[in-house]
């Protein structure tokens, strides 16, 4: 499911930012792919993936923390203020954090 909705997100991205559009097959083979790449990490372990986009004024940014069986035990996404690209500064009210 992490896959299929990661492949979603960057044909989205895909879409918006360069006007290209992804076939389903496309969708299909990509999620797959992701999906069989994933390795966990060890036992006791967690696995934080993080994840941003740049957009002209605005920068985003997620995450998900991962166990070692890979279900989420965290998520966050929100905006992140900045001035300029090369140093964003991290606004704790603008995250939201989801733990499970």
């Amino acid at each position: 499911m992490t896959a299929a909705c990661w492949s979603v997100w960057l044909a989205r991205n895909k879409l918006v930012f360069e006007r290209k559009w992804s076939t389903t097959n496309s969708l299909l083979f990509h999620s797959k792919m992701r999906a069989l790449m994933w390795c966990p990490p060890r036992y006791g372990w967690v696995k934080f993936n993080v994840s941003g986009v740049a957009n002209e004024d605005e920068v985003e940014c997620g995450a998900v923390l991962r166990d070692s069986d890979g279900v989420a035990r965290a998520l966050f996404s929100g905006l992140v203020a900045t001035k300029d690209y090369i140093k964003p500064r991290f606004e704790r009210s603008s995250l939201l954090w989801i733990c499970i």
